[in-house]
C-alpha cells in the first residue's frame, strides 16, 4: 500500500475549545500536515475561501452557526466539490445524530475522545481519500482533454478546406494591414522630418545624447550658443567642450543622480564657449525610455542667460543702494526730528513759559488795580492766558509726536504705555498691553523701529480697522524681540498687503529689514488683523 505524503494535505480544524483546536494542530502538523485553525462558523467559512483545505475536521456544536450548517454551505459550493468535511462531536452520538451529519453532506464522523495513535490512522484514512479523489479527478479533467483534443482534430479535418478558404482571406486582410501599416509608417516619417525640422529651428539650444553622454545631435541653436559646429561635437560629452570649471564636482553628480533617476533636472549652470568666454545658461535635461522600460537617451534644453543675470544682479544691486538710501533717510529723519521736538521743547516752549508768565504777572496787577473801565482788558488777558496754555500743550504734543522725549529718557516700554493709554483716551478702543517682566531696554535702533512701527500699525487701525479690541504684546524670545499687534476689526484687504499697495506697511517692512527682521500681516482667526514684528539679537548691528 502506497504511503501517505503528509505534505500533500491541508487540514483546516474548525472548534471553539481553543486547547482542543491548538492540541489537534499541533498532534497533525507534527505528522507533517499543512494545517490552519478556525475557532466559529463564520471563520470556517471565511478559511475555506482564503486557504482551500482538503479536508476539514469540523465541530458540530458550535456557537452561532453550527457545524451542520457549516457543513451544508461548504457542500453547496462547487468550487468545494473535492473538499472532505469531517464531523467532530465532544462524546458519544446517536446513530440519528451522525444520520444528520451525513445528510448535511459530511464525509465522515469522529467522536472524542480519541487517542492520538486512532487520531492519525483515521486522518491518514481521509488523506488517502482526498489524494485518491483529487487523482481520479486529474484523470477525468485528462480523459476529458484528450477526449476534445480529438474532437477538435475531427472538426479540424472536416473543416480541412474552410481553413484553407479562411486563410486566403487571412492572408488577403494581411496584405491589406501591411499596406495600411507602410502608410503609417511613411506618415510617421514625414511627422519626424517635421519634428526635427522644428527642433532645429527652436531658438533655444537642442542637445541629444545617449545615455553615456555621448552627444548624438544638436540643432544649429546649440552651435551659435557655443561657437562649435556639429561635427566637432558629435560623439563626445559635453563636457569635454564647454566645461568652465565654476562649478564643483558635487554640483554635477546631483545631476547625474537625478536625471538616473528618471526625473527631469533644470537649473542654471556656467558654461564656456570655443573661443573662452564665459556664459550662464538656463538647462532642463529630460531622460527619454527606451522600449525595455530603460532611461537609454537625454535630452538637454539650453537658453542663454547670461544679460538676464547680469541685469538681475545690477537690479539687486539697486534695490541694495535703494535700500541703503531709505534706512539713511528714516535716520536722518529720525534725527531732524530729534532735533526739532528739541528746538520745540526747550526754546519755543521756554518762551511760551515765559510769555504765560508774563501774562499772569499783568492779570494779578490787572485785578489788584480794581478799576471797572479795566475789566475789559483784565478778561482779555486771561483770555491770552488760555491761549497761551492750549499753544503750550500743542506744542507738547508736536515734540512727543516728532520724537517722544519718554522714549529716550525711559526706555521702549516706558513709551508704549504712554502710546497706548492716549491712543485709548483718544479712540475710546480697548488696547492692552503685555510686556516682559524683567526690565528690558533694547539698543536705540530697535526700539525707535519698534515704536514706529506699532504707531504705524496703531495708525491703520484707527483709519481702517473699527476695531473695539487692540492686543499689545513685546516679547523677548530667545534670539531676539518680538512684537505683535492684534486687533477684532474688519481686516486689511488680502490683495492690499500682497501687492505692496500700502506705502505704511512698505514703511513698516524697511524699517525691519535694516534690522534683519521682518514684519508680517496676516489675517486674524475670528475676525481682524495680526501685525508681527521680528527683530532678531545683534540686528541693531
Amino acid at each position: 500500500m502506497n504511503r501517505l505524503n503528509p505534505a500533500e494535505v491541508k487540514i483546516l480544524i474548525v472548534d471553539d475549545d481553543s486547547a482542543v483546536r491548538a492540541g489537534t494542530a499541533r498532534l497533525l502538523a507534527k505528522a507533517g500536515y499543512v494545517v490552519s485553525e478556525a475557532s466559529s462558523g463564520e471563520a470556517a467559512l471565511q478559511a475555506v475561501q482564503d486557504r482551500r483545505p482538503d479536508l476539514i475536521l469540523l465541530d458540530r456544536n458550535l456557537p452561532g452557526l453550527d457545524g451542520l450548517e457549516v457543513c451544508r454551505r461548504i457542500k453547496q459550493d462547487p468550487a468545494c466539490a473535492d473538499l472532505l468535511v469531517v464531523m467532530v462531536s465532544a462524546s458519544h452520538v446517536q446513530s440519528d445524530e451522525q444520520a444528520e451529519g451525513l445528510e448535511a453532506g459530511g464525509d465522515g464522523y469522529l467522536s472524542r475522545p480519541l487517542a492520538s495513535r486512532e487520531l492519525l490512522a483515521r486522518v491518514e484514512a481521509f488523506g488517502r481519500l482526498v489524494v485518491l479523489t483529487r487523482s481520479l479527478r486529474l484523470q477525468a479533467e485528462e480523459l476529458m482533454t484528450k477526449s476534445a483534443t480529438a474532437r477538435r482534430v475531427q472538426a479540424a479535418s472536416l473543416n480541412l478546406m474552410e481553413d484553407a478558404v479562411q486563410a486566403r482571406d487571412r492572408l488577403e486582410a494581411k496584405n491589406r494591414e501591411l499596406r495600411h501599416e507602410i502608410s503609417e509608417r511613411q506618415k510617421a516619417e514625414a511627422r519626424l522630418r517635421l519634428n526635427t525640422a522644428a527642433l532645429s529651428a527652436a531658438a533655444n539650444g537642442i542637445v541629444i545624447t545617449d545615455r553615456a553622454g555621448l552627444i548624438e545631435w544638436v540643432n544649429p541653436a546649440f552651435t551659435t550658443l557655443t561657437g562649435y559646429s556639429a561635427a566637432e561635437v558629435l560623439g563626445k560629452n559635453p563636457r569635454e567642450l564647454v566645461k568652465s570649471g565654476r562649478h564643483p564636482v558635487e554640483f554635477y553628480r546631483r545631476l547625474w543622480e537625478t536625471i538616473l533617476a528618471g526625473e527631469v533636472w533644470h537649473g542654471e549652470i556656467i558654461n564656456r564657449r570655443k573661443d573662452g568666454s564665459v556664459y550662464t545658461e538656463e538647462m532642463a535635461v529630460t531622460p527619454v525610455r527606451g522600449e525595455r522600460d530603460e532611461y537609454t537617451h537625454f535630452i538637454a534644453v539650453k537658453q542663454d542667460i547670461t544679460t538676464r543675470k547680469r541685469t538681475e544682479t545690477e537690479l539687486r544691486t539697486s534695490q541694495q543702494l535703494l535700500r541703503a538710501l531709505t534706512n539713511r533717510l528714516q535716520a536722518v529723519r529720525e534725527e531732524e526730528a530729534t532735533r526739532i521736538a528739541r528746538e520745540i521743547h526747550d526754546e519755543l516752549g521756554q518762551q511760551l513759559t515765559g510769555l504765560k508768565m508774563d501774562l499772569r504777572w499783568l492779570e494779578r496787577g490787572l485785578e489788584e488795580l480794581g478799576e471797572p473801565r479795566l475789566s475789559a482788558l483784565l478778561e482779555k488777558t486771561v483770555t491770552a492766558t488760555e491761549l497761551v496754555d492750549a499753544t503750550i500743550q500743542t506744542v507738547q504734543r508736536i515734540a512727543a509726536e516728532l520724537r517722544p522725549a519718554v522714549l529716550d529718557k525711559l526706555g521702549l516700554v516706558a513709551a508704549l504705555r504712554r502710546e497706548i493709554a492716549q491712543f485709548q483716551r483718544s479712540s475710546g478702543v480697548i488696547c492692552r498691553l503685555t510686556v516682559p517682566e524683567l526690565e528690558f531696554r533694547p539698543p536705540a535702533p530697535v526700539g525707535i523701529a519698534c515704536f514706529r512701527i506699532y504707531q504705524e500699525a496703531m495708525t491703520n487701525v484707527a483709519r481702517h480697522a473699527a476695531a473695539t479690541v487692540v492686543e499689545v504684546d513685546l516679547r523677548t524670545p530667545p534670539g531676539g524681540l518680538e512684537l505683535e499687534i492684534r486687533d477684532n476689526g474688519r481686516g486689511l484687504p488680502p490683495a492690499g498687503v500682497e501687492s505692496g499697495a500700502s506705502l505704511g506697511l512698505l514703511g513698516m517692512g524697511e524699517r525691519a529689514h535694516a534690522l534683519n527682521g521682518e514684519v508680517t500681516v496676516t489675517p486674524r482667526a475670528g475676525g481682524g488683523t495680526v501685525v508681527r514684528l521680528w527683530i532678531p539679537a545683534g540686528g541693531a548691528s
